[in-house]
């Protein structure tokens, strides 16, 4: 007869090195005294791996309540010691659970997730200036933006000119680039920034040689500036410009038209004598407006402010001045905190924004209160609340819908769900942050289990709401079928799917598969095969009953109406397919050939040859006779 070859092939094993899993960190970061703003970036560094995070929230980075923490992996070996920097600084950490001094590292520790504060113990310096180019005598007003605390500024304008002012405002009588730092000190730790060719100082036309632009626009009654210089309007599609080419040449030319994008372009080619060169821009429709509503309170004012029409994608800058023996007490943007800044820029802006700032006579020091809140809820106010010292500051707390409180922390305390938290005699900075929960955080629990030769998806311990629903789906693997699945310790038969409906209490399903295949005969009788149960619905009713009248006096029958109690039939559909050996069975040994009769008949004779073998036994030894003779 034909041979069959099934070839086998060993699969070639390729070692993998798996890394380590994670060490996710959350907590509070502090630059020179204060909670660091939205944006700052996190980064951690090991041997072997690392990671990076920029906070979305002021004060904090990463959260306890989402799996948005700061994760530091890679092939990492057990307590290597992690640094950590911000805005590319060398940090300080502290453990919150574990308490203890501030640290320079922190042990890695896999699958570990720890609440660790981060601090940089200076400020970072930073500050913004405008405008950056134009022709001289120029006046540029330079605004601090450091981080911290500083209580002295050390200002070099890059003409041999210097200021201790914070906010100083310099007129540039020079022309040409000019590289500006600025010095910040805390009164113990100091920093710098500094800013290369950051302002372009322009000769005023001293005539000589010219030489000639041409621009081109398709929006007549375009402005056109050429740095910061105003050149004209465009007409009949075109503005020539006149340049000295003896003087400082421009770097930059800009075209704008309200209702159109701005477009602001490189000069890359300077005329020669008598030499026009052609600029070519396309002004956009702009269809989308945005709003920012810009307000002061009492003793101080912002600028621009009222409603400032942006459009979309553009960007905005807002400048606050306390008046005098008055401060910037906070600034809020869209209702959320940042602290007293003197500046404030919108980015990028796509939907309507508000700022608000308010001021405080100088006298007491103010105290930070960082107030956040994890999703699905929130905190009112937000951000940074300055608060006089001494002062009090009340907190609301509420949930989103289908959501309540989890927990609120104050300075990393809880105080539980409260809805409500009043800060009294404020000495100190200080932390709220409010965490929140599906309001069906109660669960019901279904284990999901399948034995050998199939799946059921989805397994494990499974999570379900009260009165939620569950499905499972039951799939044998190749050459194996459903042979049960059980729910709760009742055979449901062979089924590819269940459903818990309106789940009040923990269940279990467990599956279990067997081999297809069947009987084969002999000769040309063919082999038995598996044969699918057939569907079966069952319905049951309390039938019709003819019961006595009570209280009549004569024998009178009642019909009663018949109750259908609906029982739940469960379908059962299975799939059966022949399969035809390939090869013959081994021999069976003979005694599986015997019936269960005739072992029981068997088991019952050599008790009886037990029985009397025991009485001839004991009759023998007594001398007596065992049967008589006639």
């Amino acid at each position: 007869s034909p041979t069959t070859t099934i070839p086998t092939t060993s699969p070639t094993t390729t070692p993998t090195v798996i890394p380590e899993l994670p060490h996710a960190f959350y907590g509070g970061v502090h630059i020179g005294g204060v909670p660091a703003p939205v944006g700052v970036t996190i980064e951690a560094i090991v041997a072997g791996g690392g990671g990076t995070l920029i906070t979305d929230a002021i004060g904090a980075y990463g959260s306890p309540a989402t799996g948005d923490k700061l994760l530091v992996q890679g092939n990492i070996s057990d307590a290597s010691p992690i640094e950590f920097l911000i805005e590319g600084r060398e940090a300080q950490c502290y453990d919150v659970v574990e308490g203890g001094p501030w640290q320079d590292t922190y042990p890695f520790g896999p699958g570990d997730v720890t609440e660790l504060d981060l601090r940089l113990v200076g400020p970072i310096a930073g500050f913004s200036a405008s405008p950056t180019s134009g022709i001289m005598p120029l006046e540029v007003q330079f605004t601090d933006t450091t981080i911290g605390q500083p209580i002295s500024w050390q200002w070099d304008f890059g003409d041999n000119t210097t200021s201790t002012v914070q906010n100083p405002v310099h007129v540039y009588d020079t022309f040409g680039f000019f590289t500006i730092s600025l010095t910040v000190d805390d009164g113990t730790y100091t920093d710098t920034i500094t800013k290369d060719a950051l302002v372009f100082v322009q000769a005023p036309p001293v005539g000589g040689d010219k030489g000639y632009f041409l621009v081109h626009c398709n929006v007549d009654g375009a402005e056109v500036y050429f740095d910061d210089d105003y050149k004209g309007i465009i007409e009949s599609g075109t503005l020539p410009v006149q340049v000295y080419i003896t003087a400082a040449p421009y770097r930059t030319y800009t075209v704008q038209k309200d209702g159109y994008s701005t477009v602001t372009e490189n000069i890359t080619q300077y005329p020669a004598k008598d030499q026009t060169v052609h600029l070519y821009v396309t002004l956009e429709p702009v269809t989308d407006y945005h709003t920012i509503l810009a307000t002061a309170g009492d003793n101080g004012t912002i600028d621009p402010s009222g409603e400032i029409s942006v459009p979309g994608g553009g960007s905005q800058v807002f400048t606050i001045t306390p008046d005098d023996q008055y401060r910037i007490e906070n600034v809020f943007v869209n209702g959320v905190g940042i602290g007293p800044s003197g500046s404030y820029e919108f980015p990028d802006v796509t939907e309507d924004q508000t700022i608000h700032a308010t001021f405080a006579a100088e006298g007491p020091d103010l105290y930070t209160i960082t107030a956040t809140a994890g999703e699905h809820g929130s905190i009112e106010p937000s951000g940074l609340v300055s608060v006089a010292s001494g002062g009090s500051a009340d907190f609301t707390i509420s949930a989103d819908t289908g959501y309540e409180i989890a927990d609120v922390l104050v300075n990393s305390v809880s105080i539980g769900p409260q809805s409500f938290h009043r800060f009294e005699n404020v000495t100190e900075d200080m932390t709220i942050h409010a965490t929140f929960r599906d309001a069906w955080h109660e669960y019901y629990y279904i284990n999901a289990t399948a034995g050998t030769g199939g799946m059921i998806t989805p397994s494990g311990l499974i999570a379900v709401p009260p009165g939620g629903t569950q499905n499972f789906t039951i799939t044998p693997y190749y050459n194996y079928i459903v042979q049960n699945v059980m729910v709760d310790g009742d055979a449901k038969g062979a089924v590819s799917e269940w459903r818990f409906p309106d789940v009040i209490s923990n269940h279990t399903i467990s599956a279990t598969f067997k081999q297809q295949g069947g009987g084969g005969g002999g000769g040309g009788g063919g082999g038995g095969g598996y044969s699918a149960p057939t569907p079966t619905t069952i319905v049951t009713t309390t039938p019709t009953t003819q019961v006595p009248a009570v209280g009549d006096s004569e024998d009178t029958e009642v019909n009663v109406t018949p109750t259908v109690e609906t029982v739940r039939t469960e379908t059962i559909t299975t799939t059966a397919t022949t399969v035809v050996p390939t090869s013959i069975s081994p021999p069976q040994p003979f005694w599986t050939r015997f019936p269960v009769a005739w072992l029981a008949i068997l088991l019952v004779l050599l008790i009886i040859g037990a029985a009397i073998g025991i009485y001839y036994y004991r009759k023998q030894k007594a001398g007596e006779v065992l049967f008589e003779e006639e």
